[in-house]
């Protein structure tokens, strides 16, 4: 990864996700999932190439596995500045993370895979890494209707998954 991310592979690939071919838009927001993932040189990459509001489209494809190497894509970019994260408040991400709680299934897919991955990412863009709430960004998931869907989510059967949901549940009612 690191190795691809200094051969300059970031901005190419971010340039494919302009594409009118939608062959190259999902090769493209999977590539940058893998490439984004532990590896922070990669992620500003991504994000100095202007990747994030293309990104954000993809958070409400009818492809699951797009949805979610989307929303993976843009956690991880968020994890590596303030103003990374910001930037994807601003634009709206929060909402489109929120939605992604309840997504429809996919039988392709693991789903409880996909919805641990879901609220965790929702709930690294709301939580600073010493594990305080961002005020702000909790009100705009509450807002969104976070409460609501992470309440059915932890009534699950996965037990990673209900876990996970009451956690953010109960970090979210802390702002209130």
């Amino acid at each position: 990864r690191e190795e691809m991310g200094e051969a300059g592979a970031p901005p190419p690939i971010v340039d494919f996700l302009k594409s009118d071919q939608t062959d190259r838009v999902q090769t493209a927001v999977v590539a940058l999932s893998f490439l984004t993932a532990e590896c922070p040189h990669n992620a500003h990459e991504v994000y100095n190439a202007g990747a994030m509001p293309f990104l954000l489209k993809h958070l409400d494809s009818e492809v699951a596995g797009m949805r979610a190497a989307a929303a993976t894509t843009l956690r991880n970019v968020c994890m590596e500045s303030d103003d990374f994260r910001q930037k994807f408040v601003d634009l709206g991400g929060i909402r489109g993370l929120v939605q992604q709680l309840s997504a429809a299934p996919d039988p392709a897919l693991n789903q409880a895979d996909v919805q641990l991955e879901s609220i965790l990412n929702l709930e690294d863009v709301i939580e600073r890494e010493d594990g305080s709430v961002i005020e702000a960004y909790a009100r705009q998931a509450v807002a969104a209707g976070a409460e609501g869907k992470l309440r059915q989510l932890a009534k699950s059967d996965d037990e990673e998954v209900r876990g996970a949901a009451e956690e953010v549940l109960e970090a979210l009612a802390r702002v209130k």
